[in-house]
């Protein structure tokens, strides 16, 4: 059987990351940014199956509201939506801390080229990104600890 749903929100709390999976719909104040503070979560009637993550801790969970240390993010939900930034990066310790400055924003942004559509500028085989849109059981379960399906 298919697996027909995307991943169109997200929780973290620590380790954990709750991907709520079904069909992108849309978010009251998804236009405004900083998304972390007017972003509401994603309307019940598009979710279709929550999956509950948990990662190894070797393993730095970081959101776009983390890009940069200390500011609000520059990102709209609808800037995550239209997959201009990953809503989660999964960053192995071992790389040491994120980068800072302009190596950090292109380790964040994907940029448009045409004829490419959006490319990232910085890739490394060790630093994985969930976008919204993405099909949950797409991504490689390399530092995924365990993932409980929740019965929605």
């Amino acid at each position: 059987m298919a697996f027909p749903w995307k991943i169109n929100y997200w929780e973290r709390e620590g380790q954990t990351v709750r991907f709520f999976l079904g069909y992108i719909g849309d978010g009251i104040d998804w236009d405004l940014y900083p998304y972390e503070a007017w972003a509401q979560k994603i309307d019940d009637i598009f979710v279709q199956k929550i999956v509950r993550v948990r990662f190894h801790p070797s393993v730095m969970l970081l959101e776009p509201k983390d890009w940069n240390r200390n500011i609000e993010s520059p990102f709209s939900m609808n800037d995550i939506v239209r997959r201009k930034v990953p809503c989660l990066l999964v960053y192995p310790k071992q790389l040491l801390y994120p980068p800072s400055g302009r190596a950090n924003k292109d380790l964040w942004m994907n940029y448009e080229y045409p004829m490419l559509g959006m490319v990232n500028k910085i890739e490394h085989v060790s630093i994985h990104k969930f976008y919204i849109g993405d099909h949950f059981k797409a991504h490689p379960k390399k530092y995924i600890a365990e993932s409980v399906y929740e019965k929605w």
